[in-house]
């Protein structure tokens, strides 16, 4: 969360409704921690100042009468991991709750919420002349308008300073038919099921909310890092971006035992950006042949 740019949502997140019928055990005005709940005209009234949104009120409320509005990140949040400081009221984000699905920074109206960004590195990269290499995720496709073809991007990318483009279906391939012989051999253990492994997002979520399914996930590893791997093996010297839709890849790269196959990843938002201040337009580039992976591959998309 970016503090300066956390507008703490002037949003009265719990407020006393007409249902309040200024009951004589006042339960809200007992329990509430920051005593901001007073008596006026005979009924409840919320000091929003001073108000820290625990909800307590609203739990020991007998009526009902005290409704609740949540903030459009900590909604959409699927693990609790959004929290609201208690001193400034703003959007704090729990680490150790956090999946890095990138929903908060979806619905964020104010875009307070940020992921890292790794264009600065991969631009050094570039101009240092390394071998740097794209690693594409198959939603590459139609993600420059219907007109634009995967190897038009792939020129795109060559003019700015990328060695190559590689596509991530080729090691969906691999995945695909490494998870089948995983998952025959599961069942014949006796597993009853066995889950995927390529979302990194839906990785964290089993490992924090369902601990005891663990088990259940797929050893194999996702096609972006199979890639990674296979082309790092064929050029030492290879740095390797990977470039796609989801905000969780990025904290894929940085799991124990990952850390060798993908050097940084980007956004198709972040690699417009760097298309479009090399003034680059795709429309405009050839098409290149690529033939990378299978159709099955690409349908990872």
């Amino acid at each position: 969360v970016i503090e300066v740019a956390c507008d703490r949502c002037p949003i009265n997140k719990y407020t006393i409704t007409e249902a309040c019928r200024g009951c004589v055990q006042h339960k809200c005005m007992e329990v509430c921690p920051a005593k901001a709940i007073n008596k006026i005209n005979g009924r409840a009234y919320i000091n929003q100042d001073a108000c820290r949104e625990c909800g307590m009120c609203k739990q020991v409320c007998p009526y009902n009468a005290i409704s609740e509005v949540m903030r459009p990140c900590k909604t959409v949040c699927p693990t609790g991991a959004i929290c609201i400081s208690p001193e400034d009221r703003r959007a704090v984000i729990k680490d150790e709750e956090c999946i890095s699905c990138g929903a908060c920074m979806k619905a964020c109206p104010f875009g307070a919420i940020s992921d890292r960004s790794y264009i600065v590195p991969v631009m050094k990269s570039l101009k240092n002349n390394k071998n740097v290499y794209a690693l594409v995720a198959p939603a590459i496709s139609g993600q420059f308008g219907p007109k634009v073809t995967v190897g038009q991007v792939k020129d795109g990318l060559m003019k700015i300073g990328f060695k190559n483009m590689v596509e991530a279906a080729c090691g969906a391939d691999a995945v695909t038919c490494h998870e089948a012989e995983e998952f025959v051999e599961r069942m014949e253990k006796g597993d009853n099921f066995m889950t995927n492994s390529c979302c990194p997002a839906f990785v964290s979520y089993i490992e924090k909310k369902f601990p005891d399914q663990v088990e259940k996930i797929s050893g194999t590893v996702s096609p972006m890092i199979a890639t990674g791997r296979w082309i790092k093996k064929k050029d030492k010297d290879a740095v390797v971006v990977f470039v796609g839709p989801c905000t969780a890849k990025k904290s894929e790269i940085g799991r124990e035992g990952l850390k060798d196959a993908i050097d940084y990843v980007l956004t198709f938002e972040e690699i417009a950006a760097m298309l479009g201040a090399y003034e680059i337009e795709v429309e405009q580039c050839e098409d290149i042949e690529v033939e990378d992976g299978s159709a099955l591959g690409r349908g990872f998309a």
